[in-house]
């Protein structure tokens, strides 16, 4: 189970996040949008489970996947595994979020999936 320090951290950025989408013109289920920190806390069940799927309001095949790092540094088969995912939904933007850093082949990775 996490810290409550980094579950606040983790609240924190995914209400931030939830707001960008919106702000952005995706669709946000405004429970979502107005969930308090407690209730956060009580449903709670790990990264894994706080994956989000939006589809724009005005395009219909534009959707964007979020998805939080299992892993504190971010390598090669997590960006790979990421784009994966996305290509076997179709989905062609994604944000990864990390908790601290990228190894410097798994940037280097990034990018060139990127691209």
């Amino acid at each position: 189970m996490e810290k409550e320090e980094d579950l606040t951290l983790i609240f924190k950025v995914r209400k931030t996040i939830l707001k960008m989408l919106e702000d952005r013109g995706y669709q946000i289920d405004q429970k979502m949008l107005n969930q308090k920190f407690e209730d956060f806390k009580l449903s709670y069940s790990g990264k894994e489970n706080l994956c989000i799927l939006a589809k724009h309001s005005k395009k219909d095949n534009d959707f964007i996947y979020i998805e939080y790092a299992e892993n504190t540094k971010l390598g090669v088969g997590d960006i790979t595994s990421f784009a994966e995912r996305l290509h076997e939904k179709e989905i062609k933007t994604g944000i990864l979020i990390i908790k601290n850093s990228i190894t410097p082949l798994a940037k280097q990775v990034g990018i060139l999936i990127l691209l």
